[in-house]
């Protein structure tokens, strides 16, 4: 697939960070935040969606992680949006406050709510102008394992690129190994140009190997994968996925109007193949 050409805004210059309490682990969820940010030397906005009666808590939670964000050594500024819809509020925030991702908690892979239930995460990335983020963090990573697939169409090429580029950001200042799973060596080389690559870096290209380093992931590993290629593992691989990543680090990536997860009716009108509209 031929790379499109679009400028876009750096994934971690305005992150709308997600404050409910989904699944991750709080210091964890900050830390990715802000290492997306520092990356581009960008800002956290930590934000909470409060319906009647809940405001005193939502600030609440809005303040403590305003000061972790701080105390990782970030700018934050948090915001608080009375609304009794959390996806039509994280929607209009992310206009509003020009953000350029938005961070989700995320209770992580899950078979019932996958096809079963519907969920806010496929709300706001189904609805999002911006890049949107599921994060089911749980502690400490030492390692970060990418998972990226051959592109079929151009809008795969451009989350692939998202995910690459929020592994790079995850490594952080200490430069954590990052393990690169793609058997395509012509998207290898457009997004792991030579001086981006260094002896932290490992590319496996082959299929078994990945499937290996899949199965082997460890608590303190983080796999960042494109939300299309988790849509796309086939049904029984998937339960047996799911089971195995619900205790892994796991981060999902889609670009505007492409993180959708679940199988639930709700979602299937959302298209994944809408490019983004926005770039700055």
């Amino acid at each position: 697939v031929t790379p499109p050409i679009v400028d876009r805004r750096p994934l971690g210059e305005r992150i709308l960070l997600d404050t409910r309490s989904k699944g991750s682990e709080r210091v964890a969820l900050a830390t990715l935040a802000a290492h997306l940010a520092r990356a581009n030397d960008g800002i956290v906005q930590p934000y909470g969606v409060s319906g009647d009666g809940m405001l005193d808590d939502t600030q609440r939670d809005v303040d403590a992680a305003v000061a972790r964000v701080a105390a990782i050594g970030l700018d934050a500024d948090g915001v608080v949006r009375v609304d009794d819809s959390f996806v039509d509020a994280t929607v209009g925030l992310s206009k509003q406050l020009d953000a350029s991702a938005v961070v989700l908690d995320w209770s992580g892979p899950s078979v019932v709510n996958d096809y079963l239930l519907g969920d806010d995460i496929d709300g706001v990335g189904g609805a999002a102008v911006v890049p949107t983020i599921a994060a089911h963090v749980l502690g400490p990573w030492h390692r970060v394992v990418v998972h990226l697939r051959a592109p079929s169409a151009a809008w795969e090429r451009l989350d692939a690129e998202l995910a690459l580029e929020t592994a790079h950001a995850a490594r952080g200042r200490s430069g954590r190994p990052l393990t690169v799973l793609c058997s395509d060596d012509d998207l290898v080389a457009q997004l792991l140009p030579g001086p981006a690559v260094d002896e932290l870096v490992t590319v496996l290209r082959d299929d078994e190997e990945h499937a290996a380093v899949i199965d082997g992931l460890q608590p303190d590993d983080l796999l960042v994968v494109p939300a299309h290629v988790i849509r796309d593992v086939p049904p029984l691989r998937a339960i047996r996925l799911k089971r195995t990543l619900q205790n892994v680090n796991i981060v999902v990536v889609g670009g505007p109007h492409r993180l959708v997860l679940t199988q639930s009716a709700a979602h299937r009108a959302v298209s994944p193949n809408m490019l983004p509209t926005r770039r700055g």
